[in-house]
């Protein structure tokens, strides 16, 4: 089972999307680099790292993402954004549920309750207010076409109080030693050159996120 260490920092910090920032120095990266239903034939997957931190209010969530060719063609919160060029966090704080975090490269968000035996539950609008998402992209901006990516890539960054995750899976607030379960995935089903990278190995014979039997575990340091 992978396993990566959530470093602490004191003091919150704003998410701007900014490609270099000195707090994330001091995170780990996880690299999204496993695509086990690439073809031979397939062009070069995009290379993908992310990173976690977490303060005493927020947990900090970062991915830097390279890719040839993107494309970003939902703008509204809960649309099919798994279809864009697309980084998604799925976590299990408890046992009894997990969470989809699921943006595209403009800072679409989609966002479920997700329970065993594939049981969806929209998390309402009015709740993920305190959620902050940025990217180094222009958000909100579509790319209804492919277009070439970034040659250093794009970044999306976000924060996540604390307490929505205790809300919504009944978690308590992790503190030093506290383990949660998760994944990091990498997608663009309808992309000009649609991949699917995961950190934690999904051993499915075809792409499947919403496996958590495959989720790798999140340690807070």
């Amino acid at each position: 089972m992978k396993l990566y260490h959530v470093r602490r920092v004191e003091s919150d910090f704003e998410v701007d999307g900014a490609r270099v920032k000195p707090v994330w120095d001091r995170a780990e990266a996880a690299g999204v680099d496993l695509y086990p239903w690439r073809r031979p034939d397939d062009p070069p997957p995009p290379r993908v790292e992310a990173r976690l931190l977490y303060s005493p209010r927020k947990l900090y969530v970062r991915f830097h993402a390279v890719e040839r060719r993107i494309v970003a063609r939902n703008v509204e919160y809960q649309g099919p954004v798994c279809q864009d060029s697309c980084v998604e966090f799925f976590v299990a704080p408890a046992d009894a549920a997990y969470l989809n975090f699921e943006i595209n490269c403009i800072g679409t968000l989609l966002l479920f309750k997700c329970r065993p035996v594939r049981r969806f539950e929209p998390i309402p609008a009015e709740a993920v207010s305190g959620i902050r998402i940025a990217t180094s992209l222009p958000a909100g901006r579509a790319i209804p076409e492919p277009a070439a990516g970034p040659a250093e890539g794009y970044v999306v960054e976000y924060s996540v109080p604390l307490p929505f995750f205790a809300a919504h899976t009944g978690c308590p607030i992790p503190v030093p030693g506290t383990t949660w379960r998760a994944n990091f995935y990498k997608c663009c089903d309808l992309g000009p050159e649609p991949a699917w990278g995961t950190w934690s190995p999904v051993g499915t014979p075809g792409p499947d996120f919403h496996r958590p039997e495959y989720f790798g575990e999140l340690r807070f340091a």
